[in-house]
């Protein structure tokens, strides 16, 4: 990395994450440390959209959010683009990172969803609302926590959780 590097240190399912980013770069350096404290550097290179990921993240939790629902691997969203015949529901994509993918392509299906959770939020609370972000973080981490889950899945699972978190930091800050 080359200019400017500001340090982030944030916990993410129980590890403690380092994050480096440098002004202008086209990637940020994380350095994860486990909890026996093995390190472990890897790139991410920006998301198109951290926006999309966000809106993904928060349309899985729970009702009274609840727009994106799994059966078996296949993801689904509730959505005005849907057809009658199909419920409301448009079928994303199977598996979580595909789906993510086709969500993130769909520039009004992620206004959408922005939309509704806004709406969420003024109909049951901010306080409602962002216990039930925090009960959703939870079972992602846990859900992630086997060593069955591919690095692929945990990794898009982590930046839901940043993502959900810095949420749940806007919401308390702007009050």
């Amino acid at each position: 990395m080359t200019g400017k590097v500001h340090w982030l240190r944030l916990m993410v399912g129980g590890a403690c994450c380092a994050l480096a980013v440098a002004a202008g770069e086209a990637a940020t350096t994380v350095r994860t440390i486990q909890s026996g404290g093995s390190t472990q550097l890897r790139s991410v290179a920006p998301g198109a959209d951290g926006e999309a990921l966000r809106w993904f993240a928060i349309a899985q939790a729970p009702e009274p959010i609840g727009l994106i629902s799994r059966r078996g691997e296949w993801y689904y969203i509730r959505s005005k683009q849907a057809r009658r015949a199909d419920g409301g529901e448009l079928k994303l994509d199977q598996g979580r990172i595909k789906a993510y993918e086709k969500f993130e392509k769909n520039r009004e299906l992620v206004k959408e969803v922005e939309e509704n959770v806004d709406a969420a939020t003024r109909a049951h609370g901010e306080a409602k609302v962002g216990l039930i972000l925090q009960e959703h973080i939870k079972q992602l981490v846990a859900q992630v926590s086997t060593p069955s889950v591919p690095d692929a899945i945990k990794e898009q699972v982590e930046r839901e959780v940043e993502e959900i978190e810095a949420y749940l930091k806007r919401m308390t800050t702007i009050r």
